[in-house]
């Protein structure tokens, strides 16, 4: 299986969860249903970011690759296990969510350190802002569905967090130098 290959099962396999079961509404907003709408939207940001990095770092960016594509696994997994287990309760099912979102997060910081040295400058800037705006969004949601505080960079903390799908295309989209633009 090849990462567009894994990405598109994981694109519909969250469409999939997207459509089932009911979510915890927090505030009156979903913000499980929030997730479960972002998690496709983001792994396609997050191809636009690797493109522009891909033909500068070589062979150790499918290394990264492999393990942060584990991570998006885990937080979908946690997403599709909340919504159809019966055996364990809601609440031990969000706390993986939560966990799995935990391990995401820094697995992206540590991507963006890792790779961001190197880079040409406009690539560099671009490459920042979108994992940036990846991390503090991913951050929101997990404190929304009461995970707690992240520490994050100052760059990601300094990124008012999207509040829905399209505001995440928008601020994506309007990123200069990403080569895809999300829909």
């Amino acid at each position: 299986m090849n990462r567009r290959t894994f990405v598109g099962s994981l694109t519909t396999g969250a469409a999939v969860v997207a459509l089932g079961g009911a979510s915890i509404e927090l505030g009156g907003c979903s913000a499980l249903d929030d997730l479960e709408t972002y998690v496709p939207i983001a792994l396609a940001a997050f191809d636009g970011v690797v493109a522009l990095i891909n033909p500068i770092a070589g062979s150790a960016l499918q290394i990264a690759i492999n393990a942060l594509d584990v991570a998006w696994t885990a937080v979908s997994t946690a997403i599709a296990n909340y919504q159809h287990d019966t055996t364990d309760p809601k609440t031990t099912l969000l706390d993986r969510i939560i966990a799995a979102l935990n391990s995401l997060v820094p697995a992206l910081d540590t991507f963006l350190e890792t790779f961001l040295g190197g880079l040409p400058a406009g690539i560099q800037t671009a490459v920042e802002d979108g994992l940036n705006l990846l991390i503090a969004t991913l951050t929101s949601i997990a404190a929304r569905l009461g995970g707690g505080p992240a520490t994050l960079s100052a760059k990601a903390g300094a990124i008012k967090p999207p509040q829905t799908k399209g505001q995440f295309i928008q601020s994506y989209n309007a990123i200069p130098g990403l080569p895809r633009k999300l829909r």
